[in-house]
């Protein structure tokens, strides 16, 4: 079955499905990404007719399913062989459920602080990097340079996308920023997406070059999107963290229960001697 071609669309591909890949239907094809965007770009959570039934939730009537692939073995003439089938998923819009609310942002220097703190390498604004550099992570340096005097935006998108290049460094002389950066740009996408930092400013126009539209060999575009979930990972468990931080500090109790004041007992006057 031939694979649609993505071309020319701003909000492709990697913007509705990087966040929603761990769907446990389609792990057998990263193809279906490209396929599911295809039918409709407008999808956010895509499962079985089944795994909503698992879930205790009803498809609404009338609703037309999205065909994705699904790989199966079958024998031939005694051997082995690979093959596939297709099948029909349905979107969470699809669900007569209430639609999941979106968080409210949380003030911008509140997410900068807990992108900032206890991170896993040593961040350190710039006034001397070269043209077209915003941030960049050093491998033997465990340091990430930041231009300074960008807005709160771009440093954020900047730092995240090199703290996601830095978690993909495995320390092993394999580190290739070349071989990183698509994957942690998608990161720092997912990771902005998840915190409502404005997002506006992405483009995955390059990165669905760089994977062929789809045509790449499964193995390698199921690689690429483990890498962006790692590196997404990393980075919101070191956010969760720090945003996390003032729920481990005394706080004056609101509900205090009062307590109940008991009265001495009176001292007894002894009787003097006789």
């Amino acid at each position: 079955m031939p694979l649609p071609v993505i071309h020319n669309r701003k909000n492709n591909l990697y913007n509705k499905f990087i966040p929603l890949y761990p769907c446990p239907d389609f792990t057998a094809h990263s193809v279906n990404l490209f396929l599911l965007y295809a039918q409709n770009p407008e999808i956010r959570q895509v499962k079985t007719f089944e795994k909503w039934k698992e879930e205790g939730k009803v498809v609404k009537t009338g609703s037309k399913g999205y065909n994705f692939i699904v790989g199966q073995e079958y024998e031939k003439d005694g051997v082995i062989q690979q093959g596939y089938s297709i099948q029909k998923a349905y979107d969470i819009s699809q669900i007569r459920t209430k639609q999941p609310e979106e968080a409210e942002p949380k003030p911008m220097d509140q997410m900068m602080e807990a992108l900032l703190t206890d991170s896993e390498v040593r961040i350190q604004i710039a006034d001397n990097l070269p043209d077209k550099v915003q941030a960049q992570y050093i491998p033997n340096k465990r340091t990430i340079y930041v231009r300074n005097g960008m807005s709160e935006n771009a440093t954020f998108h900047s730092i995240s996308r090199e703290l996601a290049c830095a978690s993909l460094d495995h320390h092993d002389g394999s580190y290739s920023r070349a071989g990183v950066s698509a994957q942690a740009y998608c990161a720092a996408y997912v990771t902005a997406q998840k915190y409502g930092v404005d997002v506006s400013g992405f483009s995955f126009d390059k990165v669905c070059q760089m994977q062929a539209f789809g045509q790449k060999d499964p193995k390698e575009l199921r690689s690429f999107i483990q890498d962006v979930k790692s590196a997404a990972y990393s980075i919101g468990k070191q956010v969760d963290r720090n945003l996390g931080k003032s729920e481990q500090e005394f706080m004056t109790d609101e509900f205090a229960i009062p307590e109940e004041k008991t009265e001495k007992p009176a001292k007894s006057k002894k009787s003097p001697e006789r």
